[in-house]
């Protein structure tokens, strides 16, 4: 027992001496060597397993507590180690543990597919940890043709990740076979369609503004798809023709300031439609004209009418109360001879009042040429000048009794549109055949005194023989054009060889600067119209770029539409317009029923100076006003800067034409040139090309021949 206590002595005493604890009181704490402890920075590749930084050089009885110091995933973290003897904390060491992100590489496979279709994106990859996902996103834009990048995209945060490859092609189908080709037809009534043929298979077609029934030209479109997507945009023109139809107008007849229903028979007309017929006759002459046809080229024959005044039957010798031939004449005011040439007229003879001899051998009736607003001097009226025409009966009423008829015939006596008839005299030994409707005619100045000289009731004479345009001695006729570019041409609107004052017009035709723009003159739209009606060009003055709204226009240009030769237009035809719209003038009110402004300064009074310059300067001419075609290439809606549209300024050219006595050509709703086709009938959305030329042709060509046959 003794042996067993002193060894257990001898063991504490050994461990006192191996921890170097003595007497307590001396040695209160642990003092361990902690110089060789270590606890350094540690760097790793991701691969999946945990990754741990750990300090080395720890002495015996000293305990290590960690924190932060184990990772697997990529990136770096601060590690701590604190070191204990017994409870008491020696030391707190630091460390940083790095695990880096693993580099792959994934190789893209290349694809290749026809649009609208989308083959499956796939790669390959090594490297990747056993168990990883890289959350590979793979995407490639397959909405147009073309060689395209698949883009590549990684989602794991333990990996960078290199791309390669990935190339995507798109294809398109071949649609070379595809046609989509202009159609004409004839208007019959039912709808018609322009439509692709040969469509390769797998495709489909949408279409926009392919199906039309009514007359007109339209721009079609043809979308061909694949899968759904648009690969090809064609175009094509769908033209339903005027059909041709045939008017017979019926001969009509009656008294002066009464109309009898005009009727016609039609041929060519598809049931149940209406062709817009429409007839009217002024019932101071003869003739009738078309207004509108719709959907159809309408060819008008016949309509005669013929207008009689109210005939005196108790014309006897007794009727001095009517006329008495000692006074003074009487003018026709309401001027219903305008714009003729009268080449014979017919009376019946009255006697004479003042006991003249009837077999005289010097018998003469004087017929006058004046204003209408009888404005007109004594000295301007003169035989020369043919304003004054000698009826010479001479001889010739031996044997005639009272209220027999005398005819004067071979007569050249021309009234302009804005003259009258004045005639007899205190001589005057016939009286006119029929009688005027009771208005009274007023007429004063020089020529037969300083009062107002009327004849309440008046007789007047009977036109026998005439014609609406003035006739030259060679049998030609004279046409003059006032324009603006689209009217040019080099050698003829800009020619000193015509007029003096034209020579420095500038001109756009021939153009070379716009396909179809060089054309030659005789593809011209007036050109074309002098050739059609078979007219000799008087004078074009047409001024590229040239406006209504200026005086230069109104006038000068208006009273230059004469040639050097002498020779006067019969038919005056005005094209403008569409500058002074693009100039953003204002349109102004005027319409034609007052008088035009001294000095205008909007589109409708320059306009209303500009025809009545026109008209003052060539009486005997008949003038034409054309309304301005469709500007798409400065204003692509119709309205110009100022928010005025087209439609205000043609309004203005219609109502003036009609109030002055002028003829309308609406060029803009009758040509079948539109805001939809213009850019197929010109070079440039603006300027005719020659199907465009052609059209204005026949428009205006076929209002002139109405009016003048």
């Amino acid at each position: 027992m003794k042996k067993i206590i002193s060894a257990i002595i001898v063991f504490v005493l050994a461990l006192s001496v191996l921890f170097g604890c003595g007497n307590t009181a001396e040695n209160p704490v642990c003092e361990p060597n902690l110089t060789e402890v270590v606890f350094a920075d540690r760097t790793v590749v991701y691969d999946g397993t945990e990754q741990s930084v750990e300090a080395s050089g720890i002495p015996d009885g000293v305990k290590a507590v960690y924190a932060n110091n184990k990772h697997a995933d990529a990136g770096t973290y601060a590690a701590t180690v604190e070191l204990y003897c017994g409870d008491e904390l020696l030391k707190t060491l630091t460390a940083t543990l790095t695990v880096k992100k693993r580099r792959v590489t994934v190789v893209i496979d290349n694809k290749t597919s026809m649009i609208g279709s989308t083959e499956k994106l796939t790669y390959a990859v090594d490297g990747v940890i056993d168990g990883d996902d890289l959350g590979i996103e793979l995407s490639v834009d397959t909405s147009t043709a073309g060689v395209k990048e698949i883009v590549g995209k990684a989602n794991n945060p333990n990996y960078i990740v290199t791309f390669t490859g990935g190339k995507y092609t798109v294809t398109l189908p071949d649609v070379s076979s595809a046609v989509f080709s202009d159609k004409s037809v004839v208007y019959n009534g039912k709808t018609h369609a322009v439509t692709v043929s040969e469509l390769p298979d797998g495709m489909t077609v949408t279409y926009k503004n392919n199906e039309h029934k009514n007359a007109g030209s339209y721009q079609a479109v043809a979308q061909l798809c694949y899968n759904g997507t648009v690969v090809q945009t064609l175009t094509a023109t769908l033209t339903v023709l005027k059909k041709q139809a045939t008017v017979v107008v019926d001969d009509k007849e009656s008294m002066l300031g009464v109309t009898e229903k005009l009727t016609y028979t039609i041929n060519g007309v598809i049931d149940g439609d209406d062709a817009g017929i429409e007839l009217s006759v002024d019932t101071s002459k003869s003739g009738v004209k078309r207004i509108s046809c719709g959907n159809y080229d309408v060819t008008f024959s016949g309509g005669t009418y013929t207008v009689y005044e109210e005939l005196m039957n108790d014309l006897d010798a007794g009727t001095t109360d009517l006329f008495l031939p000692h006074l003074a004449p009487f003018a026709l005011k309401d001027a219903i001879f305008s714009e003729t040439v009268i080449t014979s007229v017919e009376f019946v003879y009255g006697g004479l009042a003042n006991g003249y001899n009837v077999d005289s051998e010097n018998l003469y009736m004087p017929v006058y040429v004046v204003k209408k607003d009888f404005s007109t001097a004594q000295a301007d009226c003169t035989e020369e000048n043919g304003k004054k025409v000698l009826l010479d009966f001479t001889g010739r009423l031996s044997g005639v009794g009272i209220g027999e008829t005398v005819v004067a015939d071979g007569l050249q006596i021309r009234v302009g549109a804005d003259e009258t008839l004045a005639f007899g005299d205190s001589q005057m030994a016939v009286l006119p055949k029929y009688k005027k409707n009771d208005s009274s005619y007023g007429f004063a100045g020089l020529i037969f005194g300083n009062k107002a000289n009327y004849y309440n009731n008046s007789l007047i004479f009977k036109i026998v023989g005439y014609s609406t345009a003035a006739e030259h001695d060679d049998g030609k006729t004279f046409i003059s054009f006032l324009g603006d570019s689209i009217s040019t041409y080099t050698g003829y609107s800009n020619s000193a060889v015509y007029n003096d004052t034209i020579g420095g017009n500038a001109v756009w035709f021939p153009n070379s600067n716009y396909v179809g723009a060089d054309m030659s003159v005789s593809e011209t739209w007036w050109h074309k119209v002098c050739t059609r009606l078979d007219f000799d060009l008087c004078v074009n003055n047409s001024w590229s770029g040239s406006v209504v709204n200026t005086a230069q226009t109104y006038n000068v240009r208006a009273k230059n539409l004469h040639n050097k030769d002498g020779n006067r237009p019969d038919v005056i035809v005005i094209f403008m317009g569409v500058n002074d719209f693009a100039s953003n003038t204002a349109v102004g009110s005027h319409d034609g029923l007052g008088a035009a402004p001294a000095a205008p300064y909007d589109f409708s009074g320059a306009y209303l100076k500009t025809v009545t310059t026109v008209r003052a300067a060539y009486p005997q001419s008949k003038v034409f006003c054309c309304t301005f075609l469709p500007d798409r290439k400065r204003f692509g809606s119709g309205v110009n800067g100022n928010g005025i549209s087209e439609t205000a300024y043609n309004d203005a050219i219609r109502a003036i034409a009609e109030n002055t006595g002028s003829y309308l050509i609406d060029l803009y709703a009758d040509s079948g040139i539109t805001e939809n086709n213009v850019s197929a009938y010109t070079v440039d959305r603006l300027h005719p090309n020659t199907a465009g030329m052609a059209m204005i042709a026949d428009t205006v060509a076929d209002a002139v021949q109405a009016i003048i046959n």
